[in-house]
């Protein structure tokens, strides 16, 4: 609300009479909390059911592999060794855990952030063998947005009982199981009220037997996964409980007024200058010492100085902001932060690579991975060596950027050196 008030609003009493003050009522004392608390209080985010869901599937899965989760197949195992059913149950998690990755699409924004680690939890192989590392792994993707299809919210809800109830069991926590069971036999009687619903109708057995005490002794983990298979399109029929409507009336008088010194205003966030600072470049290409950067051009030391002075003075504390933005964004200089900004003349990009294009003999993926550099440097601005070694350029070769080469070594040398010539670079 401050940043409201210090709006000028010009000419709001008038012609030439701008707004010169404001007053801030602050009935609930924020500005005390705030000069004791000035961060304020953390508080820790609730997981969203998809996040919770990936993870108790990975945990689950996890725990039956370090017990009797063997591929029927392997032929290292006696047979009568092998409990297909559960081999069953580990399979059907890993195959609901990879659409569920699959489905996260690489173009989103916040995915990218973490493109590595999705790359590597989408392998198949990956699932093979769950330990700590890897859970902690899958759990920094969890809440990553996955453009796959779920059902409905009463079915994943009956999803995430279940599968706490599975993990109860095998870590032998009794106190959790029967609390659990007891919302799988309170469903079940729901649901057994519910005859007319033709599915409902069919499983009126099955229902029945859940409420018995015999189902839940010794019951196993493929039971309970059977029991999920069956209940979760049930789910939906359950009625949802009516919370009872609550209607207060309190009196709240203004107890005591008091005046409080002025706040300090706040100054400008990094935030806002990195805004600036990239608004200021975009809209000045033409300015000679940007436009030397955004050609390839060779700069002086001059030129440097020139703009990092026309940065500084974009803001009063433009000296501080402009050395947290080098550091927030890994630029060594001023050169190397303007060029992330606003990228590569795409001229300027292809032609360190026009002449090696013209003069090797490059089959069709290794035109397609020098194109993709050059596309990253007009967007990008800035290519290391290590980056081609990374996501987008391992989509091309699966085996990465030296086996790409590995019949043209002379060419990714090439490639590397040539790629130096496209940074800012002081005579």
């Amino acid at each position: 609300m401050i940043g409201r008030g210090t709006r000028l609003c010009p000419n709001l009493f008038g012609e030439g009479q701008d707004k010169k003050d404001f007053r801030i009522f602050d009935f609930c004392g924020n500005f005390d909390f705030f000069n004791e608390h000035p961060e304020g209080f953390t508080t820790t985010a609730q997981p969203s059911l998809s996040h919770r869901l990936i993870m108790l599937r990975a945990t689950l899965l996890k725990t039956l592999q370090a017990g009797e989760c063997h591929d029927p197949n392997d032929q290292t195992r006696p047979n009568d060794k092998v409990d297909t059913s559960v081999y069953n149950v580990c399979n059907t998690l890993q195959n609901d855990l990879l659409a569920e990755i699959n489905a996260m699409n690489t173009d989103n924004f916040m995915v990218r952030q973490r493109l590595h680690a999705v790359e590597k939890c989408q392998q198949p192989e990956y699932w093979k063998r769950l330990d700590e590392d890897k859970l902690s792994e899958i759990e920094s993707i969890a809440s990553l947005p996955s453009e796959l299809q779920h059902d409905d919210i009463e079915s994943r809800l009956l999803d995430n009982t279940a599968f706490q109830l599975q993990l109860a069991l095998l870590e032998g926590e009794h106190k959790r199981f029967d609390g659990l069971s007891k919302k799988i036999i309170s469903l079940a009687v729901d649901l057994s009220e519910k005859q007319s619903v033709p599915a409902i109708k069919n499983k009126l057995d099955y229902l029945a037997d859940i409420q018995t005490v015999e189902f839940w002794q010794d019951v196993t983990i493929e039971q309970l996964e059977e029991m999920r298979l069956i209940l979760r399109p049930l789910a939906v029929f359950v009625d949802k409980k009516q919370r009872p409507l609550i209607e207060i009336d309190i009196d709240d008088p203004i107890i005591e007024l008091s005046d409080l010194e002025e706040p300090p205003l706040p100054a400008m966030t990094g935030e806002q200058y990195y805004k600036m600072v990239e608004s200021y470049l975009k809209t000045h290409l033409s300015q000679p010492v940007i436009h030397k950067i955004y050609t390839n051009q060779v700069l002086t030391a001059y030129d440097v100085t020139q703009l990092e002075q026309i940065l500084v003075e974009l803001a009063d504390d433009g000296d501080v902001l402009l050395s947290d933005l080098l550091a927030g964004n890994q630029a060594q200089n001023v050169l190397v932060l303007v060029r992330k900004v606003i990228g590569l003349d795409r001229a300027s990009a292809e032609a360190p690579f026009q002449e090696l294009l013209q003069t090797t003999h490059c089959n069709e993926k290794q035109i397609h991975f020098i194109s993709k550099i050059i596309e990253q440097l007009t967007t990008n601005g800035i290519l290391e060596a290590a980056d081609l070694y990374e996501a987008p350029f391992t989509k091309i070769h699966h085996l990465g950027v030296d086996d790409l080469f590995a019949n043209n070594d002379n060419v990714l040398e090439e490639v590397f050196e040539r790629l130096e010539r496209t940074k800012p670079v002081v005579a």
